[in-house]
């Protein structure tokens, strides 16, 4: 599956498609139109095609702002293509989290799938994992972090689990900063 900006003539095809399918169901993304243009003359829009046809799109240059997949080629790896071109470019760019709304609240399950996780009834992050080569000639160490929840900041040391808890290798800066090898994330 090939995934590309958007030109002027997927443009065109794409609000075709999706005028069609509003006329005949009443829903879909044509009532989002200006964000689609917005995001094509941005450069922000990124189009899979089949047979030089657009057949799904993205607007968004990393999260979607919206998703969209034709609705005769729905569930045929259309939407993972875009996703996963989506990631690879956040990647590259060391983006670190991809957010998304799921709506409609169907496609929850394929965010999910995606490794998005759920942050509140509707929206979903997924966190870009980066590893970090560690200085050569410091100090190695072994750092435990952890996160606890706000609520328990004034409790005993020990006396409530923390809400994660990540063992990582590290190194130690000629300041004593503390080098990861690895990004952490806090929970939501």
């Amino acid at each position: 599956m090939r995934v590309s900006n958007s030109t002027d003539e997927d443009l065109d095809q794409i609000l075709g498609w999706l005028k069609a399918e509003h006329a005949v169901a009443d829903e879909g993304f044509w009532c989002n139109r200006e964000l689609i243009e917005r995001a094509h003359l941005k450069g922000s829009m990124y189009v899979a095609r089949e047979a030089d046809l657009a057949v799904g799109f993205q607007a968004g240059e990393y999260s979607a702002d919206i998703l969209c997949v034709r609705a005769d080629k729905q569930k045929s790896g259309i939407g993972s293509a875009l996703v996963e071109a989506s990631i690879l470019r956040a990647d590259r760019d060391n983006v670190v989290a991809l957010r998304v709304q799921c709506q409609p609240r169907t496609s929850i399950p394929f965010w999910q799938k995606h490794g998005f996780k759920l942050t509140c009834e509707d929206k979903a992050v997924r966190w870009l994992d980066r590893t970090f080569d560690l200085p050569k000639g410091k100090e190695k160490v072994e750092a435990t972090i952890s996160f606890y929840h706000t609520s328990f900041r004034y409790q005993a040391a020990g006396s409530v689990p923390p809400l994660s808890r990540h063992v990582i290798p590290a190194a130690l800066s000629d300041e004593g900063d503390l080098i990861l090898s690895k990004r952490i994330f806090a929970p939501n």
